[in-house]
């Protein structure tokens, strides 16, 4: 026996032309090139947000007590505070 590859038809700008099932999964990969291109397009947007970060000293921040010290060296008492703060490469305080 021997395999038979199933053949369509195209209908539009290049009708009456064969392809095979073949080529929907290289048009499947170059899909998820493209979304993965677009996901790291907003990575690195987001990535140029954060470098213009401006202080916020009016923020409402709720008063939980869960201190974090951030790469600036400073210990905030809580992640919202040193978000409006601009801090960055905050952990939990030990």
């Amino acid at each position: 026996m021997s395999k038979i590859n199933r053949v369509e038809w195209e209908d539009g700008p290049q009708a009456g032309v064969p392809h095979t099932r073949k080529e929907k999964p290289m048009k499947l990969q170059l899909i998820r090139i493209l979304l993965l291109a677009l996901a790291l397009t907003g990575t690195s947007a987001s990535i140029s947000f954060a470098k213009r970060c401006v202080p916020n000293p009016d923020v409402i921040c709720p008063l939980i007590f869960a201190p974090v010290t951030c790469n600036d060296g400073v210990t905030y008492s809580n992640q919202c505070f040193a978000d409006a703060a601009c801090a960055r490469g905050c952990r939990p305080a030990s």
